[in-house]
């Protein structure tokens, strides 16, 4: 059965904590006549106002719980829409995968999106968790007391590292933080085992995680930069990262 043959007539009620709640109709026609993407797209921001959104020009449905959800083929699309509207499609108005193509150009665009802030906010980016007013609280003096840098220099740099990660600037604009110890600090270890790693991956953590990169593994840098899972992090973290690793082309 096609799409355009799913259209059905039938009326579904859903209940909702034992009242029967009748859903609005979303139709792609009215009086026979056909309705433009723009129309049908106002339909559902009256009901359900800022659901949707195209970010890198793929339409998501914006969830309280769960963020921006990626509905990136028509079924996905319309199987959300029928939890929410009676949806009576026709064929004397545009295909569901027209509507689906056309709806990017009619509800609010953005390049990427952030569960987290940024401060101030990047440009074009939709950012689905509450909005968090800047003020002290001493919280990032009490992470890095939880640490031991060198000094008060070392403290700072901690602090700006965690800051950074919360910063809107403009790509490429942001240092990199290089993590040692001390000269002669733990020299019977070799340096280890002193808490360089867990800082990186504590200070990451709290923005959403961060994505591992090992030395000697440049093939994998692109493929890990650029996978899925990526998208929503902040943070590279380069471990065990000695000598000519630091000049590598890689890290360049």
């Amino acid at each position: 059965m096609s799409d355009d043959e799913a259209d059905t007539d039938t009326e579904v009620e859903i209940e909702y904590d034992g009242d029967p709640v009748e859903r609005p109709e979303l139709a792609n026609t009215s009086n026979d006549v056909p309705l433009t993407p723009a129309d049908v797209a106002d339909a559902i921001e009256a009901r359900l106002p800022g659901a949707l959104a195209a970010v890198g020009g793929v339409i998501h449905r914006i969830d309280p719980d769960r963020g921006a959800v990626p509905l990136a083929r028509p079924a996905e699309l319309f199987g959300w829409l029928a939890g929410e509207f009676k949806v009576r499609w026709s064929r004397k108005g545009m295909s569901r995968e027209e509507f689906h193509a056309a709806l990017r150009d009619v509800v609010p665009r953005y390049a990427w999106t952030w569960d987290r802030p940024h401060y101030p906010p990047v440009p074009g980016c939709l950012y689905t968790g509450p909005a968090v007013a800047p003020r002290e609280t001493g919280a990032i003096a009490r992470i890095v007391a939880q640490f031991a840098p060198a000094g008060r220099t070392d403290a700072r740099l901690i602090e700006a590292m965690i800051m950074t990660l919360a910063w809107g600037g403009s790509p490429g604009s942001r240092p990199a933080f290089l993590v040692t110890t001390a000269p002669g600090a733990a020299a019977d270890r070799g340096g280890t085992g002193v808490g360089k790693t867990t800082l990186a991956e504590m200070v990451a953590r709290a923005f959403g995680g961060y994505i591992p990169l090992r030395p000697g593994r440049a093939d994998r840098v692109t493929t890990c930069l650029l996978s899925p899972e990526a998208a929503q992090k902040r943070c590279v973290v380069w471990d065990n990262a000695r000598g000519a690793h630091l000049a590598d082309e890689v890290m360049e």
